[in-house]
């Protein structure tokens, strides 16, 4: 974690005002972005709406027979920076 660290303090200086990054302790893969963190947060109707709009997606998702039934594990390959990703 310490490597980590440094590297993110690295990072930061390196990166122009705006840019985020992340610190180590909540280092992540996003799997999927339903609705991008940078456009702000949402008000209880916006919320509301996009849960309306997103519900049965994931319900029906949930409802076919080839939705895993059990735990599972995702493995994943080395990272990679695509578009305005970085």
């Amino acid at each position: 974690m310490a490597q980590a660290s440094v590297f993110c303090t690295e990072l930061r200086a390196a990166l122009p005002d705006g840019a985020y990054v992340y610190p180590p302790s909540s280092l992540h893969c996003t799997i999927s972005t339903l609705r991008p963190f940078s456009t702000g947060p949402l008000d209880a109707a916006a919320r509301e709406t996009h849960v309306q709009r997103w519900l049965p997606v994931l319900t029906a998702a949930r409802s076919s027979p080839l939705w895993p039934s059990a735990p599972f594990k995702l493995r994943m390959n080395k990272p990679t920076f695509e578009g305005s990703t970085g």
